[in-house]
C-alpha cells in the first residue's frame, strides 16, 4: 500500500510541476517603422528577468523563451527610440 501511495505521489508531482512553470515563446521581426527594413542586431530585453533577452538576426527575427505571466519587454536598436511593452503572456506570442 505504501508503495502504491508513493507511486501516486510521484506521478502527481511529475505531471503537475511542469504545468506550474510553463515557458512560452515570444518571437517576431523587428523592422524600421519608417521604411520597413529589418533591424539586424536589435535587442529584445525582458527587464524583470536577469540575463534574459535576444538579438535579432540578419532578417530582424528574434525568439526567446520565458515563463508565462506579466513581463516588460524593451526593444532597442542603435539610432532608434527605445520601445517598451508591458504585456501578460499566457501562450506563445508573435510580436512584430
Amino acid at each position: 500500500m505504501k508503495q502504491k501511495s508513493l507511486l501516486i505521489l510521484v506521478f502527481c508531482i511529475v505531471t503537475i510541476f511542469p504545468l506550474l512553470s510553463q515557458n512560452i515563446t515570444i518571437s517576431g521581426s523587428i523592422t524600421d517603422g519608417r521604411n520597413g527594413e529589418d533591424l539586424f542586431g536589435a535587442s529584445v530585453i525582458v527587464s524583470d528577468m536577469t540575463n534574459t533577452g535576444a538579438k535579432a538576426n540578419i532578417y530582424g527575427f528574434y525568439s526567446l523563451s520565458i515563463p508565462s505571466g506579466k513581463h516588460q519587454l524593451i526593444y532597442r536598436s542603435s539610432g532608434f527610440e527605445e520601445q517598451i511593452l508591458n504585456l501578460t503572456f499566457t501562450q506563445d506570442t508573435v510580436i512584430n
